[in-house]
């Protein structure tokens, strides 16, 4: 081998052992738990109540309250990173807040048998600070 030859070969070795290999998360079956919305501006933390959240393959479904704390959803599902994108499939009347809805970007944290998911609503012309909208939920089972 020539010197060059080493060189590639020792610079390949490098460059794959320092490529970090990303764990394949999968999400499946019920996780329950609670629901809580955190209002910063008011410092208002509502109180949390009861949800959850079944995974089934690339699909979810949560079920919701009647007074639509949280909503609930049903769709498919996309892990990107440590974001799960929710697409809800559902059409919804306009009378609450939709960000109630289990739709949208949510990051999540895996714990154990715990799943955190948090979703914020950065302020915009209607709002004036961040709301955050959070699911600490445990699997349920196997």
């Amino acid at each position: 081998m020539t010197s060059r030859q080493v060189g590639i070969f020792v610079f390949t070795f490098v460059l794959l052992a320092a490529c970090k290999k990303e764990e394949k998360v999968i999400f499946s079956g019920t996780y329950t738990g609670e629901f809580t919305v955190i209002r910063p501006i008011s410092s208002m933390l509502t109180p949390p109540v009861e949800a959850s959240i079944t995974f089934q393959g690339k699909t979810y479904t949560s079920q919701g309250n009647p007074n639509y704390y949280p909503a609930g959803g049903s769709g498919t599902f996309e892990i990107k990173g440590n974001v799960i994108e929710f697409r809800d499939k559902n059409v919804w009347p306009a009378h609450f807040d939709p960000l109630l809805i289990l739709s949208g970007s949510y990051t999540y944290e895996i714990q154990g048998d715990e799943l955190i998911l948090s979703k914020t609503n950065q302020p915009g012309a209607s709002f004036l600070a961040p709301t955050v909208y959070r699911y600490n939920l445990k699997k349920v089972g196997n």
